[in-house]
C-alpha cells in the first residue's frame, strides 16, 4: 500500500450563527492517507485530517479558534481526488469587551476534493476546497455552513508517487 502526508496554509469562509458575522479566518491543514485499494489509475484510501483557524475581532473584542479533525473515504484519479469525512469540530468564542469565553465540541462533516501536482520525486503541491458543515450551538443553535482552501506540499510514501497532469 502506498500513502501520502500532507501540511499547508488554509484560509476558511466560517459562519457563527450570529455571535459575529461571516468570518475570513486563516489557518493551516493537515492529512495523511493511505490506500488500501487500486485500479490501474485510481486508488481508494483511508484519510484522516486536521485543521485550525483563528480570527480577531476588534470591533467585538472577540478572539475566535476552530480546531476540525475528521477520518473517512478518499477516491484519487489521477492527479485529482475527492473525499468524505466525519468527526469532530472544536469552536472557542472569547470576547473580552463582555468578559464571555465558550467552548463547545460538535459534529462536523468534511465533503470536497482537490489536485496534487507532481513536483519532484515524492514531492507534490496540493490545492483543495471542501464544505464543512457543523452544528455548534455556543450561542444559538444552528448549523454552520463553512468553506475551506487550502494549499500546500504533499509527500509521497509506499510505493506511489504523485501523478502529473
Amino acid at each position: 500500500s502506498d500513502g501520502d502526508v500532507f501540511f499547508g496554509f488554509s484560509y476558511a469562509s466560517a459562519d457563527f450563527n450570529g455571535l459575529v458575522p461571516r468570518q475570513n479566518m486563516i489557518g493551516w491543514e493537515s492529512s495523511s492517507a493511505f490506500a488500501f485499494k487500486k485500479w490501474r489509475t485510481t486508488k481508494l484510501s483511508a484519510e484522516g485530517t486536521a485543521n485550525g483557524f483563528y480570527d480577531t475581532q476588534n470591533s467585538y473584542w472577540a478572539s475566535l479558534h476552530n480546531y476540525t479533525f475528521a477520518g473517512g473515504l478518499r477516491v484519487d484519479s489521477g492527479p485529482m481526488f475527492v473525499h468524505y469525512l466525519a468527526g469532530v469540530s472544536h469552536l472557542t468564542a472569547t470576547s473580552t469587551a463582555y468578559d464571555v469565553s465558550a467552548s463547545q465540541n460538535a459534529l462536523a462533516m468534511v465533503i470536497g476534493g482537490g489536485f496534487q501536482f507532481k513536483v519532484a520525486g515524492p514531492l507534490a503541491f496540493r490545492t483543495s476546497a471542501d464544505y464543512i458543515m457543523t452544528r455548534h450551538d455556543v450561542f444559538a443553535p444552528d448549523t454552520q455552513n463553512n468553506f475551506r482552501m487550502s494549499a500546500g506540499l504533499v509527500f509521497s510514501v509506499g510505493g506511489g508517487s504523485p501523478r502529473r497532469l
